[in-house]
């Protein structure tokens, strides 16, 4: 089934408005701020504790993010469990409060999830699905790639120096970028079959060379040396992250990622009801666009569309829900959060290989990556 660009962004002006709150209860001199709404218990991760003891390290293990979940999916009754964390301090209402000021030619208001949980980019993968009855990057597209062979996972962690029990003060996480696991150079056919994961540690994931430190032994430079244990949670924060989406790789900004761990005789060490959250710039959104539209549908999106592309810009641009100066409700609405559940397997790190980054098909002049949602 061929879908057109018009039809796509069409169905783009349904996205429901992406909220931006204002924090309350701060003081920004001349601020004006939003009425109070009732308190609610914001969704966070856990906090290490000042006076957590120093464990004794001994366990090595790596895992490979096998099953994701991006609040896109209608639950099913009963087993859902809510997506991503309260980014902003804030339980937002569809009147506000609002922690960034959105661009006056855009107009932009949406809840928050459960416990003030931030995840517009969910909700606008929510709304591609029911649109059009398919997506162009969603759950289920992910996950069939990934399970497949032919799309790269979200990543492979390796955790290191972890005591084996309930808590411990200090201990290393490392997210490596992997190519699919049926990567081959030259690449596949498109009718070929590329190999499946068996999702044990049998697997040798081929790790992308772009974020391994360039000497010694293999280390990701997407790394947290202070990542803790508590309670059976591992908690981890990166400042950025290279995360594949339909083998695209997105920048996903101030990323915490939190999982329980969990032992098996047969399988050793993995991390179940796993959350990552964090945010994107939606400049960075923009330049996505002709990579996503060109890898799904074969068809590019670029500025000199002038119908389409400037409905799909205010589309995106609205997706802003958090601010581009943390704390300030003043601050324009330049990011949009991000929230993934998660599952993992055991997995190994493989070959080192080298994966060229997708080329935006639009000529520099109309490449909508040099665009910005600050100009109208």
């Amino acid at each position: 089934m061929r879908l057109s660009v018009s039809k796509l962004v069409t169905a783009l002006g349904f996205l429901p408005a992406i909220g931006c709150q204002t924090i309350i209860g701060a003081d920004f001199d001349s601020a004006k701020l939003a009425p109070s709404r009732p308190a609610c218990e914001l969704a966070t991760p856990p906090v290490r504790p000042d006076d957590l003891p120093r464990a004794t390290d001994s366990v090595d293990f790596t895992v490979v993010i096998d099953q994701l979940e991006f609040g896109d999916e209608a639950p099913d009754a009963g087993t859902a469990r809510p997506v991503g964390y309260d980014l902003d301090g804030l339980c937002s209402g569809e009147d506000g409060p609002r922690s960034c000021k959105p661009y006056p030619w855009f107009h932009s208001e949406h809840p928050d999830g459960p416990d003030g949980r931030d995840d517009a980019v969910g909700d606008l993968f929510k709304a591609q699905k029911r649109v059009f009855g398919l997506s162009l990057i969603g759950t289920t597209e992910e996950n069939e790639g990934v399970s497949s062979g032919r799309a790269a996972p979200p990543g492979v962690l390796r955790v290191r120096g972890f005591s084996g029990l309930a808590s411990d003060d200090h201990l290393t996480v490392e997210l490596f970028q992997t190519a699919a696991f049926g990567f081959a150079d030259p690449p596949l056919a498109p009718d070929a079959v590329p190999r499946r994961p068996a999702f044990d540690t049998s697997d040798h994931w081929p790790i992308v060379r772009g974020t391994l430190e360039s000497e010694g032994p293999v280390e990701s430079t997407q790394r947290d040396e202070d990542a803790f244990v508590l309670d059976n949670t591992l908690v981890a924060h990166f400042d950025v992250l290279l995360l594949p989406m339909h083998d695209i790789y997105v920048e996903v900004l101030k990323v915490t990622f939190a999982g329980h761990l969990h032992y098996s005789p047969d399988s050793g060490w993995t991390l179940r009801d796993g959350t990552l959250a964090g945010k994107i710039r939606t400049d960075f959104l923009l330049g996505f666009v002709p990579l996503a539209t060109r890898s799904a549908v074969n068809v590019s999106l670029c500025t000199d569309d002038e119908l389409n592309y400037k409905m799909t810009k205010a589309i995106l641009c609205q997706a802003a829900d958090l601010p581009e100066t943390e704390g300030d409700p003043r601050s324009p609405c330049a990011f949009a959060s991000l929230g993934m559940n998660f599952e993992s397997s055991p997995a190994s790190l493989g070959p080192i290989v080298d994966v060229a980054p997708m080329k935006s098909p639009c000529p520099p002049e109309t490449d909508p990556a040099n665009d910005s949602c600050s100009i109208p």
